[in-house]
């Protein structure tokens, strides 16, 4: 098979046969690579967690379209018995989320892009789906382990809320570093713009102060 991210995410067809399972791989390499990330665990079933990390697609990549080029933002993504079931891209302008459902055309779109479009309101809504639609999203996945394994609604809903609270600890303390707005990153904060203008003007201070001295330094020297 490919070895695409997105095709593994999103596979073409839905059989309940062992051997189908086993040619349906999910590759989470994506999250495990994420440094600084966030792990809210699960009691049951093993491997179910949720992950919080940030996300910085503004460089240009061989391997990702023009779309996610200028992304930037908090990402939630849900693992569920061991395979990603969804992940939540709140980028702002560019925010969009993946589901692991059903897809018997290979050609369909891989994202469904957000109505919202601060990350702050994406993160609300991603919080929202998991909470409410996680059990559509489970029934309709591909592979059976997914769709008959038991999800304590209690205790899920408990680490959906633990994941928003980390997604927005992110905002709060990316943003200012980066100088990013937190309704959307992908544009910079005024406060970072005027912190650069500050700072510009500071140099002009330092600089006509230091030329100042100067002047007068030679000036001495003639007088004497």
């Amino acid at each position: 098979m490919p070895g695409s991210f997105l095709r593994h995410l999103f596979v073409r067809t839905s059989r309940d046969s062992a051997a189908d399972s086993q040619d349906l791989p999910y590759e989470l390499n994506h999250v495990r690579s994420r440094a600084g990330k966030v792990v809210v665990p699960y009691a049951s079933p093993q491997e179910t967690r949720i992950e919080v990390f940030w996300k910085d697609f503004r460089k240009p990549r061989p391997d990702r379209d023009a779309v996610l080029e200028n992304g930037v933002g908090p990402v939630i993504s849900f693992i569920f018995n061991g395979r990603e079931l969804a992940r939540f891209d709140c980028l702002g302008e560019k925010g969009h989320f993946h589901l692991a459902l059903v897809r018997p055309d290979p050609g369909a779109e891989k994202r469904i892009f957000f109505h919202e479009k601060s990350c702050r309101d994406q993160v609300e809504r991603a919080v929202f789906e998991l909470q409410k639609n996680v059990n559509y999203y489970r029934k309709r996945n591909p592979l059976p382990e997914v769709r008959d394994a038991i999800l304590d609604p209690v205790e899920h809903d408990r680490c959906c809320l633990q994941a928003r609270e980390a997604a927005m600890q992110l905002l709060e303390r990316k943003c200012p570093q980066m100088g990013l707005s937190e309704e959307n990153p992908t544009r910079r904060s005024r406060m970072g713009f005027a912190g650069c203008t500050l700072q510009a003007l500071h140099f002009q201070e330092l600089y006509a102060e230091a030329r100042l001295e100067i002047q007068r330094y030679f000036a001495s020297l003639t007088l004497h």
